[in-house]
């Protein structure tokens, strides 16, 4: 074989940084994606605890990194040996808990800075050694609008007018 990866053990921690771009829909939730797999031929069971420690700040000099939040979260091993699993949780919400990050400061050009550590490893065998996962890409998803901003910079939201036939002018504000 000729692909390698990067096998996380219980404890290991890789750090993540996240642009948001110009198509989010404000303020939609985001939401932290963990792919991974296994080599583990007598897998039958168990879970990948995570723990995500993560910050948020706007960008053009509006506002500081503020303290962390985090929480752990749980992905299910599958039985398929090579099988690519997703495991998800929420990291923003209008209404936020303690551990996510507020949907209505997030905007174009914001920074999410994160680390992310496999906490515990309780994949189970029937027999053999529980296999260390492969983590191989860590991403965020989030809601488009489907077209980039009108503005590089804050305020997103200039409107656009068009020449409406030889009568007059129609204006229209993006979300941003």
């Amino acid at each position: 074989d000729s692909l390698f990866a990067q096998q996380f053990g219980a404890g290991d921690d890789e750090e993540f940084e996240y642009h948001i771009p110009h198509d989010y829909l404000k303020p939609s939730n985001l939401h932290l994606h963990v792919h991974w797999s296994h080599t583990g031929a007598s897998v039958n069971g168990g879970t990948l605890t995570f723990t995500y420690a993560m910050t948020y700040a706007k960008s053009h000099n509006q506002a500081p990194f503020p303290a962390e939040v985090s929480t752990t979260f749980v992905g299910t091993a599958s039985t398929t040996q090579y099988q690519h699993i997703l495991s998800e949780v929420q990291v923003s919400a209008t209404s936020p808990s303690a551990n996510q990050i507020d949907s209505d400061d997030i905007e174009p050009d914001g920074v999410i800075i994160l680390r992310l550590e496999m906490t515990t490893n309780n994949i189970t065998v029937s027999g053999g050694g529980v296999p260390d996962p492969f983590i191989h890409y860590v991403d965020i998803h989030y809601q488009s609008t489907g077209v980039g901003t009108k503005q590089k910079a804050p305020d997103f939201s200039e409107a656009l007018c068009l020449l409406v036939g030889m009568t007059g002018l129609a204006c229209v504000t993006s979300m941003f």
